[in-house]
């Protein structure tokens, strides 16, 4: 969870970054032009953390929730399915997390 607002806010700087530089390039521009956007972004920012920080059901639709791929040792398909990943990736993330046997439940988050 951590890293998926550590990327959110990472994007948010980066965009705001980027039109900042826009406005600072092309004198021709009004400021106000890049003002309004960049101040949007950061509101819907802080909005979008408060929800995420105050409402349970806003959380699961925002982050998501958590899904056992892994059933009793037995890789449950439909999920995988639903999540769009394919059985390779999960080997992979599991090898990535020194997982190299078989194991009895792993939850992708």
């Amino acid at each position: 969870m951590e890293v998926i607002i550590f990327y959110a806010a990472m994007v948010v700087v980066l965009t705001v970054s980027a039109m900042a530089a826009l406005a600072m390039d092309d004198i021709g521009v009004p400021l106000l032009n890049s003002i309004v956007p960049i101040i949007t972004i950061m509101v819907l920012q802080v909005a979008l953390s408060l929800i995420n920080l105050k409402w349970e059901k806003a959380r699961g639709i925002i982050c998501g929730k958590p899904t056992i791929v892994v059933k009793n040792g037995k890789i449950v398909e439909e999920e995988l399915q639903r999540l769009r990943i394919n059985v390779n990736d999960l080997l992979e993330l599991l090898r990535n997390k020194d997982y190299f046997n078989v194991v009895r439940r792993a939850i992708m988050e």
